[in-house]
């Protein structure tokens, strides 16, 4: 108990000082619930996939288990969108996100087909997501007005 209030302690003071510029504040808080959602995909990836076998049902409700954390974490905390959710939030959310995955797929694939190098593109085609997925999330989604 003590080890959580220290490093919360240690993320409020340091990694999220108010010297940081909001913008880098969200961006560090971003990368932080994008983390999350990849873990909480790939726990219930693999719990569905252990209790079902079926790979593609496992797989489509852990991307929406990470999604859905996205969308609630973006919203609350990362960007601190108050309003209530409404279909503009959701769509543009998800038209966003959906633009993020079939440009960093294309990507990955171009890379991978072209040097033989999954590893490497894969990294480039996620760093291609989240800049998407940020500045998406930034200046559609959850703009301030």
């Amino acid at each position: 108990m003590r080890e959580a209030k220290m490093i919360k302690c240690i993320i409020k003071n340091r990694i999220l000082n108010k010297s940081l510029s909001r913008t880098k504040r969200e961006l560090i808080k971003f990368v932080i619930v994008g983390l999350c959602s990849t873990f909480y995909n790939y726990i219930t990836y693999i719990i569905l996939y252990f209790l079902s076998g079926n790979i593609v049902l496992a797989s489509i409700i852990g991307y929406s288990v990470g999604l859905l954390n996205s969308y609630q974490l973006g919203k609350k905390w990362v960007f601190r969108v108050n309003s209530p959710n409404n279909n503009r939030l959701v769509i543009s959310f998800l038209l966003v996100y959906a633009i993020g995955c079939f440009v960093s797929s294309a990507i990955i694939f171009a890379i991978a087909r072209v040097y033989d190098t999954y590893n490497i593109a894969w990294i480039i085609g996620t760093a291609y997501a989240v800049v998407n997925n940020f500045i998406g999330s930034k200046f559609i989604i959850f703009k301030r007005d």
